[in-house]
């Protein structure tokens, strides 16, 4: 039994499915103008989210080349005060922000670079702006 088994598992997972091969030979013969419009709309995202990043007062951001994160430093605002609660690291700015301001970020220390934020620009323009203002607004309330 456990040869048929290997039999049938060696045939259904070692080689590419039927629908894979007809995805990518669709992939490299047809037209390309989605793929186009979807760069160039990913483009417009990546310009509006750093420009917005980087009004932000004490936020810098390296613009991105080829993800659709952006990855500011936020780094300014660790050891400033929401209430009575201090900002210790991007953990706590991660927390505050989405209980503040209702914006999720991923904090940078679980990608070795504490300070720092990711957020993703995978989603539609006004999404964006509307997140990003968010985190100004909530970062501006914060005490320094």
């Amino acid at each position: 039994m456990i040869s048929g088994m290997a039999k049938i598992q060696g045939q259904s997972t070692s080689n590419a499915t039927h629908v894979a091969q007809v995805a990518a030979t669709a992939a490299l013969t047809e037209s390309q103008k989605c793929v186009t419009q979807m760069r160039d709309a990913f483009d417009e995202r990546r310009r509006e989210i750093i420009a917005r990043l980087r009004s932000i007062p004490h936020v810098e951001c390296v613009e991105p080349q080829g993800a659709f994160y952006a990855f500011p430093d936020f780094s300014a605002y660790l050891g400033t005060r929401a209430g009575s609660t201090i900002i210790t690291d991007d953990v706590a700015l991660a927390t505050y922000l989405i209980e503040s301001a209702h914006v999720a970020i991923v904090p940078g220390s679980a990608f070795g670079a504490p300070g720092f934020g990711r957020l993703s620009y995978a989603c539609a323009i006004d999404d964006i702006r509307r997140g990003v203002d968010r985190i100004g607004d909530a970062f501006s309330q914060l005490d320094r």
